[in-house]
């Protein structure tokens, strides 16, 4: 994974299924990161709302944060989603 943000790396809106005890198979969506190098990251539960997930990526983009930032930043985002952002 390279750590320094490129204007090449592609983020998409992933789909998957919750895996929360009470929740499990629920459809979740997530976001992906391809780096040029072949790498990625994922965080695969992010909200049950693709819209919402639009969104972080869009906040993503405009930040352009290192990629060693983006667990803690969809962290962050999860959190303030929670309290209502």
């Amino acid at each position: 994974m390279t750590d320094k943000h490129s204007d090449s790396w592609e983020y998409e809106c992933i789909q998957g299924y919750c895996r929360t005890p009470g929740a499990e198979g629920a459809i979740v969506y997530g976001v992906r990161v391809c780096f040029p190098d072949g790498s990625r990251y994922e965080a695969e539960d992010v909200d049950v709302c693709p819209a919402v997930v639009e969104r972080l990526i869009r906040r993503l983009k405009k930040a352009q944060p290192a990629a060693c930032h983006l667990p803690d930043l969809v962290e962050d985002f999860i959190e303030e989603m929670a309290a209502g952002g």
